[in-house]
């Protein structure tokens, strides 16, 4: 479990989604 969240986590996306959360800013989500 640990070691999937790890993953999802660490994909282009997630990382897209928290740092646009973070930024206060829409995401900019691949299409």
């Amino acid at each position: 479990m640990i070691a999937q969240s790890a993953r999802l986590f660490s994909s282009d996306e997630a990382r897209e989604g928290m740092m646009s959360f973070l930024q206060k800013r829409p995401a900019a989500w691949a299409q």
